[in-house]
């Protein structure tokens, strides 16, 4: 066996005490802050509530509006391509005071295919 192993070469001193009594003491004082604080607060909030009666995020009266929730959804997409399909295949006004009116899609192509073809030539 060689002799750097041997009993005469364990640890000469012992760690020193101070570093750790000074990491005690600061969890010690960050434990009491902690409390403390968290003690206010819930003390803050429930005197709030007591007052109000009503919990402190809902402080004011106004709530928000109810989901608008899409009931029949197929029946509303089939009310849509309905309504689409209407504008698409009727003639109507989107200006009465101007003069402009809505064509039929299939007119519109008429009617642009037509000028095209007047102006190749």
């Amino acid at each position: 066996m060689s002799d750097q192993h041997g009993p005469e070469h364990y640890e000469e001193t012992d760690m020193e005490a101070r570093p750790i009594q000074i990491a005690a003491a600061g969890i010690a004082v960050f434990l009491a802050l902690a409390l403390t604080l968290s003690a206010i607060t819930v003390k803050l909030v429930t005197r709030h509530r007591v007052e109000t009666d009503e919990p402190a995020v809902f402080a004011s009266k106004r709530l928000p509006p109810p989901p608008r929730l899409q009931v029949d959804e197929v029946g509303d997409l089939a009310a849509y391509r309905h309504h689409e399909a209407a504008l698409l295949n009727n003639y109507g006004w989107i200006d009465a005071t101007r003069g402009v009116v809505r064509l039929p899609i299939d007119r519109a192509i008429d009617l642009t295919a037509a000028e095209l073809y007047r102006g190749s030539k």
